[in-house]
């Protein structure tokens, strides 16, 4: 029984938007469990200390100090970003999404045909965003949290300084022997001052990642007013989380607000826009929960949370809600990916030899672990439909 969820994945994986620090795209997802974490650390014992005693571990990846922030164009993303914080006015309606049609809630941008992957051949640049694979090796020998996958942002600071630079100019397929040194403050003393050696693929080149193309589309659509049963849903589950996140660290839900810098009625009216974004792709598109390609986003989000099955997932406190928001946002991540300029089905592993696998399998399906602020991070979110 895994109720720990609620406090530090759940937290991290559920609230999109609020004040606080974003989170970076392309750290290890341990990496951003630990900066969740360390906003309430000074009021209770650390995160580290609770995984070493619950059998887990924290990677020490490439990833920056997780007390880094990318590093933005001042003008990068503004008009998305300012469009999500102007919904802030739009009301709470007294009409239900399940008796309405979507189109009464929002205008939803264009979402189909946005420019993701640049063409095979084309050398990253500062700002795209590189899908890479690599392995980490210190004297020859790999460390725990060195190898791994990952979308980077080229010039964002998300990894150690040095690994970036050194992917500019390269294309797809390349691979790089990145060199570069471990701060001497990195915070593990087996890495501190060290230097390491990354062999690097990159996968391919993309303008914006689908986890960017999705952000980008929630902050560019435009609340109407705010769905009565979305809304209602949505700050239950906030209040769940949050108070389940208080009693673990002994913090009252003030203070929990307070530390992540949240305020409740703001990051409810945000979350509940991705929401209402999220089905509304679903529904344009024709994808209801029944679909074999809504099941198997599903089963990756209840994977990925440690669980098998929605009972067991149910049973060890998971909401629901949870589920079916985490599961709405996949699979639209995923069809604006899919829908998107020059897309290519990616070739599974059984394709390569020659085993049929069904058309719907997304098991590479992103599970985001996002902040709707982080759109910034989109060098020219305006131009994203070009």
């Amino acid at each position: 029984m895994k109720k720990r969820f609620l406090a530090l994945a759940l937290l991290g994986c559920l609230v999109l938007g609020g004040c606080g620090g974003t989170a970076s795209s392309g750290a290890s997802s341990a990496a951003s469990t630990t900066s969740t974490a360390s906003a309430v650390s000074s009021a209770a014992e650390s995160t580290a200390s609770e995984d070493a005693e619950s059998g887990s571990s924290v990677a020490e990846s490439p990833a920056a100090d997780s007390s880094s922030t990318e590093s933005v164009d001042e003008d990068a993303g503004e008009e998305a970003l300012t469009n999500a914080l102007l919904d802030d006015v739009a009301e709470v309606s007294d009409k239900n999404l399940a008796d309405n049609d979507w189109s009464t809630f929002v205008d939803l941008t264009e979402y189909k045909g946005l420019v993701l992957r640049y063409p095979a051949g084309t050398a990253a640049q500062k700002n795209d965003t590189v899908n890479i694979s690599y392995v980490g090796t210190i004297d020859g020998v790999a460390f725990d949290g060195g190898t791994g996958t990952s979308d980077l942002v080229l010039g964002s600071g998300q990894f150690i300084p040095g690994f970036e630079d050194q992917l500019i100019g390269h294309k797809e397929g390349d691979e790089v022997d990145v060199v570069c040194t471990f701060p001497e403050n990195y915070g593990n003393d087996e890495l501190n001052g060290k230097e390491a050696h990354f062999k690097t693929t990159v996968n391919y080149v993309q303008k914006m990642s689908p986890t960017q193309a999705f952000l980008y589309t929630v902050n560019t659509s435009k609340i109407k007013n705010y769905p009565a049963d979305l809304h209602k849903t949505m700050l239950e589950l906030l209040r769940e989380v949050f108070t389940h996140t208080a009693e673990t660290y002994s913090m009252t839900y003030s203070e929990v607000l307070s530390a992540y810098g949240y305020e409740e009625d703001k990051i409810t009216r945000e979350d509940t826009k991705a929401w209402i974004v999220s089905k509304a792709i679903l529904q344009s598109e024709g994808v209801g929960k029944d679909d074999e390609f809504y099941k198997e986003a599903e089963k990756t989000v209840l994977s990925v949370n440690g669980y098998d099955s929605r009972e067991d997932a149910v049973a060890a406190d998971m909401p629901e809600a949870y589920i079916d928001y985490q599961t709405d946002i996949a699979v639209a991540m995923n069809l604006i990916e899919r829908l998107s300029q020059g897309y290519v089905e990616p070739e599974t592993s059984a394709e390569a030899s020659g085993v049929e696998t069904p058309e719907t399998d997304i098991s590479g399906v992103e599970t985001p672990e996002i902040d709707i602020m982080e759109t910034s991070t989109v060098e020219d979110a305006g131009s994203a439909a070009e």
